[in-house]
């Protein structure tokens, strides 16, 4: 099943597109980022690629599952390989709750690194600073992710970039959820998230403790 993910109500922003196969499919198109999901023993687990090459984590991919899979606001435990994550759904919309992953440390000018993932998430002073980024991507293990938040305001916008399969700047990710450590975000609040690649994408997010709520519009696709 192909799904459009991340785009805005009114069309501005594009979004992706994912796709979820179940079971062990044959008609794989590997061109795609896409997902498999095991059913079996009751439970569910979900395996992420591009290109066919595997990768940690997809943000689209979790939140196309929740709306296939979510029916209430009971979480169901969704396992994943290394990062293991919950769907549920409110109000109607469905939702992903992930565990925050920890910076090593700061760095210089307020940014901070995730190591053992390969992420440096690097601050803005502003959305037009964000704008002019262009990274240099020094390994296949690099992603650079550039975040522009205003403390008083509940907006996010960021641009993210990975070496992983050659790939640049991703164009419509909620991977950037993993990373919201490093953004002092109040809790409770439910943020609205621009991704401010060429199409442009939109999501919403919310941080409690060392959780984090996502959601943003998702449906399938004929």
């Amino acid at each position: 099943m192909r799904f459009a993910v991340f785009y805005s109500d009114d069309g501005r922003l594009r979004g992706g597109h994912f796709r979820l196969y179940t079971g062990t499919p044959d008609d794989i198109d590997f061109d795609d980022e896409y997902g498999v999901v095991q059913t079996e023993g009751g439970g569910l687990s979900v395996a992420f690629y591009q290109n066919a090459r595997e990768f940690e984590f997809c943000g689209a991919g979790a939140l196309c599952l929740a709306a296939v899979h979510a029916e209430s606001r009971e979480p169901i435990p969704v396992a994943h390989p290394s990062h293991p994550f919950y769907i549920r759904r409110e109000q109607g919309r469905p939702l992903v709750e992930l565990s925050l992953t920890s910076p090593l440390s700061g760095e210089a000018g307020g940014g901070c690194r995730f190591p053992e993932q390969g992420v440096e998430l690097i601050p803005q002073a502003s959305a037009h600073a964000l704008m002019q980024v262009q990274p240099v991507l020094a390994s296949e293990g690099d992603t650079r992710v550039y975040v522009y938040h205003d403390p008083q305001s509940a907006h996010i916008e960021f641009r993210y970039f990975t070496a992983f399969n050659d790939k640049g700047e991703d164009q419509a990710t909620g991977s950037v959820f993993r990373y919201l450590a490093g953004v002092p975000l109040r809790e409770d609040v439910w943020y609205t998230v621009v991704q401010a690649s060429a199409g442009g994408a939109e999501m919403r997010c919310r941080k409690q403790g060392d959780r984090l709520w996502y959601t943003g519009n998702v449906k399938p696709l004929a």
